[in-house]
């Protein structure tokens, strides 16, 4: 989803043929979650009503969806993750900034260093 100001209204939800043109494609924020997970959604809809200032596109994957073989194996460190919601900056298809929960004011200070 491209965002030109305002309140980000939809995050894209990845399948597993669209997740990696999306990584690749610029600056993006990635969020790893699970159904049935309250903090995921938590985190969404306060993203849902974030204002944001940059141009920004933000997606999920849902780890407990099938057929995500190919992500998981392309970023190892997904096995790793223990607490949902999990971030992830994508810089050119490059993860740049990593963290877990969900925080609008770390969100906006690890898109500054990569947005100016």
């Amino acid at each position: 989803m491209h965002h030109t100001g305002g309140s980000i209204s939809v995050i894209e939800l990845l399948a597993p043929e669209t997740w990696e043109g999306f990584l690749n494609s610029g600056t993006a924020v990635l969020i790893l979650a699970k159904s049935g997970c309250a903090a995921c959604e938590e985190w969404k809809l306060e993203l849902s009503q974030w204002d944001a200032t940059q141009d920004i596109r933000i997606a999920e994957i849902r780890l407990n969806q099938p057929h995500f073989g190919s992500f998981k194996l392309a970023h190892p460190w997904v096995a790793d993750i223990d607490i949902l919601p999990f971030n992830a900056i994508f810089v050119e298809g490059e993860m740049v900034e990593q963290w877990a929960g969900g925080s609008l004011p770390h969100l906006e200070e690890r898109l500054q260093r990569f947005m100016g």
